[in-house]
């Protein structure tokens, strides 16, 4: 694998990161500054501003952190009911050691409810699999806008 290949199986995990620290950090900071102005408003002389602050900005971090999560795991199962082999042959690939196979039985007898273990290696392979997606559907766009550009009819045809 030469450092071109690396870097781009690498460049979808740096905007994971990217989105997981800009949602968190956004929803700490929201949750947070919220939390210290009820703080100050309700217990100004108990507990002040800056308890509730860290209390809640904590638990705004950890929301934002679920959230990416689920949007993730959301795009990966999607990702991998369109697109099972792609996905499998790109951990394959770059994750040489996990059973792929196993994967696909449990994404078939668990769909919604897969194990920890398997969500992530499907996430990863997601990941390194996007560039090849993107590409997929911009094709199937552009038949799409051919075959538009190609018809006859100008106008609106119910069906």
């Amino acid at each position: 694998m030469d450092l071109q290949e690396f870097l781009g199986y690498q460049k979808q995990r740096y905007v994971f990161i990217l989105k997981h620290f800009s949602a968190a950090t956004f929803s700490s900071i929201t949750v947070g500054v919220v939390g210290g102005m009820l703080g100050s408003g309700f217990f100004p002389v108990t507990f002040g501003p800056i308890f509730p602050y860290l209390l809640f900005s904590s638990a705004g971090f950890g929301l934002g952190s679920i959230f990416v999560w689920q949007r993730e795991k959301t795009t990966a199962l999607t990702y991998y009911e369109k697109y099972p082999r792609l996905i499998e042959q790109h951990i394959k690939k770059a994750f040489p050691l996990v059973d792929t196979k196993a994967l696909r039985h449990d994404y078939r007898t668990n769909n919604t409810s897969m194990t920890f273990g398997h969500l992530s290696w499907l996430i990863l392979g997601c990941q390194s699999a996007y560039e090849d997606i993107d590409d997929i559907e911009a094709r199937r766009i552009s038949q799409v806008v051919d075959y538009y550009a190609e018809s006859k009819t100008d106008e609106f045809e119910e069906e």
